[in-house]
């Protein structure tokens, strides 16, 4: 065998039948013709191949070629850089044994890989599972999965984004017991509204922006609680019956803001 593009691979055979690998190009999409003899003979017969440039965007996305049996999968990170042994499988659940990766054999192919060095993994089908469209998922530690749905398409570049860590953006300084109180008097305060604003009113607009209401608890000393400004609190006894153990300041309002 010979062809015109390419470097063509050492021919096998199995009985009647002949095959061998042929590399595309370096210099991308092109169309080559492979001849073939057999006892010095040329045959007749020959096979047009098309070679499609490869697929070099990094923010992700599919090229090349349909899928017809050959697919290739560069995984990279949101910078561009390949993520070696990152997971990548094409279908909706793991097979171990769905593609033929030799002539006259049984499948043995698994539809799931890993990525090497470079970040890339191939996969190959002398059969017609890896015929597309295809669905194909790829995934890394500490980093989001994504998945290319009906697509069909030989090469794949899938960028997986970090998964980023939940941490605290502030800290809130405060007391956080207090001590059991009696029931105490509370008002909520409102602008004037009309008929229609009081008949859609909406509970998650009844209080305004949150202010410092400061306390002086016996124990506890001085402290600050966070209050709504619409909240009214009369001056009052909250702890005691026959001698008040706290006394509760008047906090007085603004009025709150009715959407």
């Amino acid at each position: 065998m010979s062809s015109t593009m390419g470097v063509m691979g050492d021919v096998s055979s199995s009985e009647n039948e002949y095959w061998a690998t042929i590399k595309p190009p370096s210099s991308g999409a092109g169309s080559a013709t492979v001849m073939i003899k057999a006892d010095g003979v040329s045959l007749n017969t020959s096979l047009i191949i098309t070679f499609a440039d490869p697929f070099t965007d990094m923010e992700g996305g599919s090229g090349g070629c349909a899928a017809e049996g050959n697919v290739r999968v560069l995984v990279v990170d949101e910078s561009g850089n390949p993520i070696p042994d990152a997971y990548v499988m094409i279908g909706d659940s793991e097979v171990s044994d769905i593609y033929i990766t030799s002539y006259n054999k049984a499948p043995d192919g698994s539809n799931v890989g890993r990525t090497d060095a470079d970040g890339f993994v191939e996969f190959h089908d002398l059969g017609v599972n890896l015929n597309g469209p295809l669905t194909i998922t790829a995934a890394a530690d500490s980093r989001q999965y994504l998945t290319f749905i009906d697509i069909d398409a030989s090469d794949f570049i899938i960028p997986l984004a970090p998964i980023y860590p939940i941490f605290e953006t502030g800290i809130l300084y405060g007391d956080i017991y207090l001590p059991e109180t009696n029931d105490i008097e509370v008002g909520i305060m409102l602008r004037d509204m009309s008929i229609n604003s009081l008949t859609a009113l909406n509970l998650n607009t009844f209080v305004s922006e949150f202010g410092c209401y400061p306390l002086d608890i016996p124990v506890y000393g001085n402290i600050n609680i966070a209050l709504p400004g619409n909240i009214y609190i009369p001056k009052q006894c909250a702890l005691g019956s026959l001698f008040c153990l706290l006394t509760l300041p008047e906090h007085k309002y603004i009025s709150g803001h009715i959407e």
